[in-house]
């Protein structure tokens, strides 16, 4: 197992190092469960239509009863594509992030993950902003670098997160001037 010591620079020091608290995240759950429900909504909502199909179809009813079950029909067929869609979610391969270490050095922040063998650093004057939802169950420490969802390092289940908000505000931070 890779420790984040073997990857620091020369001369490079720890400030301060963490890892998630199992007691203030919840576990991701397992990736065959998450599609077999994607899977559910899909045979769900197919049913659905289907059945509405049938009974519209064998309903002697005319007018807005029929008109009624045609809007529902495109409904569920809308959930089908979208829960289809859910199933080929690509980005679904999260690695849990039980296995996150995280260090704030002299130079940098480090966010590593030890089972897809990933870091990533964040340098100072990058961060645009940090949020820390600490008073939820699921703590998490979110460090934007950039201007979208996808430009950001989550820090999950800090104990001390107010504490590493300060250190990143202070160190990482994109200053003026």
């Amino acid at each position: 197992m890779k420790d984040i010591n073997d990857i620091l620079l020369n001369g490079e020091e720890v400030l301060w190092s963490g890892a998630p608290d199992p007691d203030l995240v919840k576990s991701l759950a397992p990736y065959w469960r998450r599609k077999l429900v994607h899977f559910l909504w899909i045979v769900g909502f197919g049913g659905v239509a289907v059945l509405l199909y049938f009974v519209g179809r064998d309903l002697t009813a005319e007018g807005f009863v029929q008109i009624l079950i045609g809007i529902l029909i495109v409904f569920f067929a809308l959930g089908v594509i979208l829960a289809t869609v859910a199933f080929f979610d690509f980005k679904d391969r999260a690695i849990s992030y039980q296995h996150d270490l995280y260090a704030i050095t002299g130079r940098r922040l480090i966010v590593m993950n030890t089972e897809r063998n990933s870091t990533h650093s964040v340098f100072p004057n990058s961060v645009c902003y940090l949020t820390n939802n600490a008073n939820n169950k699921h703590a998490t420490l979110a460090v934007y670098i950039g201007y979208g969802e996808d430009d950001c390092l989550l820090l999950h289940g800090l104990p001390d997160a107010d504490k590493v908000e300060k250190m990143i505000a202070e160190k990482f931070s994109i200053k003026e001037g």
